[in-house]
């Protein structure tokens, strides 16, 4: 249920604050990516708000409106998203098929959820006010068949305070249509 997928607390993990090379876990679980997608934003945005989709942000799997950044998925159904805050750029997550990046302004409270939850029953998490980076991983398992891949994906998305505010895909594998 989407009340199962709250997570108002912070889960550290290594270096708890994420100073001194620390990474903090925010969040764990599944999202529902309905129309193959699901979005970070800042707490009281307005689905309304979310980007229309061309090309290139398909191409990319990435999608930027003020405050808020959706990422596109293979899948059109429940997805597994893991989403880390670090304080300076972290490594790749290891597998990734995928990588994109990109930077969104935030007042220091964001959400995760599809496209068509509700706002008010968004998972939420604390981060630092201000600019920051933005990385969306996607990790796709070898697989014997394109349905396998899609089936299997794992989506990291990683933060951190940057004032980088480059759109870019440092590591792409094309796939199909949406």
């Amino acid at each position: 249920s989407l009340m199962d997928r709250r997570n108002d607390r912070a889960v550290p993990c290594g270096g708890g604050d994420c100073g001194g090379g620390g990474v903090m876990l925010v969040f764990s679980g599944e999202v529902f990516a309905d129309f193959f997608q699901f979005y970070i934003a800042d707490v009281g945005k307005k689905l309304a708000d979310l980007p229309m989709w061309n090309e290139e942000e398909v191409q990319r799997r990435l999608a930027i409106s003020n405050g808020l950044v959706a990422f596109r998925t293979l899948q059109n159904h429940n997805v597994p998203v893991s989403i880390s805050i670090h304080s300076e750029k972290p490594d790749n997550e290891l597998g990734a098929a995928h990588i994109a990046e990109c930077s969104m302004e935030s007042s220091g409270k964001l959400m995760i959820a599809g496209c068509t939850d509700f706002a008010a029953d968004a998972a939420q998490f604390s981060v630092r006010p201000g600019r920051l980076r933005v990385s969306y991983e996607c990790v796709e398992p070898e697989a014997a068949t394109e349905n396998d891949v899609a089936e299997n994906c794992h989506y990291f998305i990683k933060l951190w305070p940057s004032e980088d505010l480059t759109v870019a895909v440092t590591r792409e594998t094309p796939r199909g249509g949406w």
